[in-house]
């Protein structure tokens, strides 16, 4: 069943139960790319600073309390599939690095940085783990 949500003030009927799977003519996804879109302007994205993209689309969507964990996490990966798609003089090489980073390494990326934000990482302990593993390559006092 749909339900009504306002986007840049305008209210849109759209149907939640639709999975992992966003429309990418959906209103409620246009209104959310053309945010992104327009914070991204004049910015270059290349293979290795789309990172950063990430988390600016992670927050966009984090605005939509309707879409589930799931839906939000498949909005965020059109979103970039979106972006990089638009991206205009592609090589095809960095078409091929983009295409292995959306399918293997975004929802990875996405996952641990839902996790960092709900505090399921010990990065002090982290830290302390790397320093300790590293130990026989620190200067002796």
């Amino acid at each position: 069943m749909p339900k009504t949500v306002a986007v840049r003030g305008q209210d849109l009927e759209i149907d939640f139960n639709t999975g992992l799977e966003v429309s990418l003519n959906d209103p409620l996804f246009e209104a959310v790319y053309g945010q992104v879109e327009t914070a991204i302007r004049g910015e270059e994205i290349t293979p290795t600073s789309i990172a950063l993209l990430i988390p600016l689309c992670m927050q966009a969507v984090a605005k939509i309390p309707q879409l589930t964990g799931h839906q939000k996490k498949g909005f965020v990966i059109n979103l970039v599939k979106k972006v990089v798609g638009d991206l205009e003089n592609v090589s095809k090489s960095d078409r091929r690095a983009y295409q292995s980073l959306i399918e293997f390494t975004l929802p990875i990326m996405i996952d641990s940085l839902v996790d960092a934000s709900k505090g399921k990482y010990d990065f002090k302990k982290a830290a302390e783990n790397v320093r300790s593993l590293f130990s026989c390559c620190r200067k002796a006092d």
